[in-house]
């Protein structure tokens, strides 16, 4: 078994003192018996073995001072090891943290597709050129940029090749702007650009952002190359200037947003700045939002019916419209609440509503038999037609009202019909299979094709009051509904003329052939209770005498 060191040296230590001590013990042993001259050899001994014993108790010293030193270096390195795998698992952590504090203050203030600021750094910076502004005097700007047609772009192309286009436009965006302009992501396809410091004078202000504007557009005009296609973009820019301390952040943000509405508006890749009286508009529109959301709840909507009526004078249907009765209003205007029910999609209740409050009516006329050969025509929005499952939800209405499905008529317009045409038509087809018929509303207002009115399953077209309103003063317009007349007897479909106001307009439309009529001639929208379903005194007893041609036709048609 092997000794370490300190036992070995402390072994040669104790044997070389023992075998030291035992050589003196001699030596004064010969000195105490011996002769004088023992005595002089003896003491030459003594004085070599002491001074031998010196040497050899340096020698012993510095063995073990030369093992405690080697210890001590042993332990120190050992130290400096443990200190250093220390000091680099500390480094390690601080990089790992800071790491990660990058990581969350990049994801907490920057866009991470564009790398550009979100809204939230926006916000702080637009915070800090308030106050900048204010103390200076200059004016600053902020711009927030919508791009025109990124949906048709994303829709069309994929989520990839979107994000790629939102990539680009930042990078494009970017390099138009000054160092000192933040350009930022909103979200989306929203961008937003601070300007500061533009000038003290208002004015000057406002075309020093007009040019950065104008810049910006000039740039998305470009072609961004994607794949084997170059889509171009446009983008509607709302501008806002701002200095006034008391203006804040959310107003300013407000502000140029509804400028960028305004752009939109005109007709896209224009530009906007904020006009006080369009504020004011857009406050009225959102109280009335709010107001629209509460009218289902609160029972404020009534369907009122006009009649619809044929050459002889008789009554044949009544189309459903939808009336708002806003406790403080008075009647709120179709044209004004319709258009925000779609965007809100608020129109899937309210056509629901009207569609069970419809069906219930036929379901009453059907049981009287002065009224059980009436039709009721009613309104389908686009996006009530576009829901899954809108064919069961109408036959269990009618299911469940009683009505007949052969005297509803489902009014459709022609943009309905260019969006999943093949869906419409599916779903139309199922329809008609059970008896539910359809017109197209409002024909030659949109984008009229002979292809689908071939292959739908329509059974009536419905000419525009525009056109009506307009046929005995303009050549055009008389020369369209003639046109509509003539071809909706080609494809053997039913024809009806709206807006029809006085006994003229009636008159030259039963020349042509159009033999059903809806209009104030005969009668205006009304309340059900107030509705006159016994005819118009237009009837054909009261008619001018007309060409045997037409006359012919007439009978024909209602033969």
């Amino acid at each position: 078994m092997g000794m370490g060191k300190g036992v070995e040296h402390r072994w040669v230590r104790r044997r070389t003192i023992g075998t030291y001590f035992l050589v003196l013990l001699l030596l004064i042993t010969l000195l105490a018996v011996g002769s004088p001259r023992l005595w002089s050899l003896a003491g030459m001994a003594l004085g070599s073995v002491l001074l031998g014993g010196l040497v050899l108790r340096h020698y012993l010293n510095r063995l073990r001072l030369e093992g405690d030193l080697r210890q001590h270096i042993q332990e120190l390195e050992q130290a400096r090891q443990i200190l250093q795998q220390q000091y680099r698992t500390a480094l390690n952590a601080m990089a790992e943290r800071k790491a990660t504090e990058d990581e969350i203050h990049q994801l907490a203030f920057f866009d991470p597709l564009t790398g550009l600021p979100n809204r939230r750094l926006l916000l702080d910076r637009l915070g800090a050129a308030l106050k900048d502004g204010y103390r200076s005097g200059q004016f600053g700007a902020l711009l927030i940029i919508d791009l025109d047609n990124f949906k048709q772009v994303n829709d069309a192309r994929g989520h990839f090749h979107g994000d790629q286009l939102l990539r680009q436009t930042a990078d494009t965006l970017d390099a138009v702007l000054r160092d000192t302009d933040s350009l930022a992501r909103l979200g989306g396809d929203e961008f937003a650009v601070l300007l500061q410091g533009i000038g003290r004078d208002e004015e000057s202000a406002a075309q020093v952002s007009e040019l950065v504007a104008y810049k910006l557009q000039g740039a998305l005009e470009a072609a961004f190359p994607m794949g084997d296609e170059t889509p171009r973009v446009s983008g509607s820019i709302g501008i806002t200037l701002f200095r006034n301390q008391g203006i804040t952040i959310d107003e300013v943000l407000q502000q140029a947003d509804m400028a960028q509405y305004q752009a939109k508006e005109a007709g896209r890749n224009t530009l906007s700045f904020f006009d006080p009286a369009l504020q004011s508009r857009l406050q009225a529109r959102a109280r009335l939002e709010a107001d629209l959301r509460q009218a289902l709840p609160r029972d404020e909507f009534r369907l009122h019916y006009q009649v619809q009526v044929n050459a002889a004078g008789e009554t044949v249907g009544a189309e459903a419209l939808l009336r708002w009765q806003h406790p403080e209003r008075g009647e709120v205007l179709p044209g004004t609440f319709i258009p925000m029910a779609e965007e809100t999609r608020l129109i899937l209740p309210i056509g629901d509503w009207v569609l069970k409050t419809a069906c219930a009516q036929l379901a009453a006329w059907a049981g009287d038999p002065s009224t059980a050969a009436l039709t009721v025509s009613v309104n389908v929005s686009p996006r009530q037609f576009r829901e899954a499952d809108f064919v069961e939800h109408v036959m269990k209405v009618l299911e469940r009202t009683g009505a007949p499905a052969d005297r509803l008529e489902l009014e459709a317009t022609e943009s309905l019909l260019l969006e999943a045409r093949d869906d419409a038509r599916d779903k139309m087809l199922r329809l008609k299979e059970r008896g539910v018929i359809f017109s197209l509303d409002d024909f030659g207002t949109g984008y009229s094709s002979l292809s689908y009115l071939k292959r739908l399953p329509l059974t009536q077209l419905k000419i525009d009051r525009t056109f009506v309103h307009d046929l005995l003063e303009d050549d055009t317009s008389a020369a369209i509904v003639a046109s509509t007349i003539a071809l909706s007897d080609s494809l053997q479909l039913d024809i009806i003329a709206e807006g029809v106001e006085g006994v003229a307009q009636r008159d030259w439309l039963i020349e042509h052939g159009c033999l059903t009529f809806q209009g104030y001639l005969f009668g205006r929208p009304a309340a059900i209770e107030s509705l006159d379903l016994n005819g118009t005194p237009y009837g054909a007893a009261m008619m001018p005498p007309l060409k045997s041609e037409a006359a012919s036709l007439t009978l024909a048609r209602n033969v």
